[in-house]
């Protein structure tokens, strides 16, 4: 009897790691999915973006969090930012100071929190 509830403990243990396992390859899993780091966006800075400033960023796990949070970044029209996960920052240019709080919410909106330092 004790043989039967094991290998039904098994059983569930596989299953539940197999589906597990579906999700983080459909990159619906962890904390960013995926295997390998997607490509980040780049957007080269034009002579309007004269502003420079550094935005700290918590709960970056992998180079996919980074590329997720620079893409998010750059799609804001008046910035180019590049993400940094060994650093933890973003260093952003942009058209004016302005630009301090949209980019703290699309920051927000990939699922991590700014930190902005005086």
């Amino acid at each position: 009897m004790a043989n039967y509830v094991i290998m039904a403990v098994l059983a569930v243990v596989v299953l539940l790691a197999a589906k597990s396992a579906l999700r983080h390859f459909r990159g619906e899993g962890g904390c960013c999915g995926g295997g390998s780091p997607s490509t980040p966006a780049f957007k080269t800075p034009d002579a309007t973006m004269t502003k420079h400033f550094m935005i700290d960023i918590r709960g970056m796990k992998c180079e996919n969090c980074a590329a997720k949070v620079q893409n998010a970044l750059n799609q804001l029209e008046g910035v180019s930012a590049r993400v940094s996960f060994d650093e933890q920052k973003a260093y952003i240019q942009a058209r004016s100071m302005d630009w301090v709080d949209p980019c703290c919410s699309a920051i927000s909106r990939a699922g991590y929190k700014p930190v902005v330092r005086c």
